[in-house]
């Protein structure tokens, strides 16, 4: 079975919990827990052997290590990765475009370059 690690599920929120399964990268996967909705849901890239595995070894780790109220089913869902997202929008292109604009004494340059690392820094924080 494939190795999972969970990071921090809170479960009022709803907050992401990263995960690894069969050697792929963690943002393949991304489990997040909604009582509201009545359970767990793994958004992923892939569909595979390595996902079906993944999911049983989360529902097996789940009844173990967090005590959850009811029977929460893994559901596969649509795929939402922040960073491909982040690509096809366009927003990595329009910055660096920006980038090379030295207009206003290249104060747009450090703009970007500041919107640059806020972007990042939130990436890195949130996941």
């Amino acid at each position: 079975y494939s190795r999972v690690q969970f990071g921090k599920l809170d479960q009022k929120a709803g907050w992401p919990a990263e995960l690894s399964a069969g050697g792929t990268s963690k943002l393949d996967y991304q489990v997040y827990c909604s009582p509201k909705v009545g359970g767990l849901k793994v958004r992923s890239t892939r569909t595979d052997l390595a996902l079906t595995q993944g999911k049983k070894q989360i529902n097996k780790d789940l009844k173990l290590e967090v005590a959850l109220e009811g029977a929460y089913e893994i559901r596969n869902n649509k795929v939402i990765r922040a960073v491909e997202q982040i690509e096809e929008q366009g927003a990595n292109e329009e910055i660096e475009a920006k980038m090379s604009n030295t207009k206003y004494n290249g104060h747009i340059k450090s703009w970007t370059n500041e919107a640059k690392a806020a972007q990042l820094n939130r990436f890195i924080h949130d996941y």
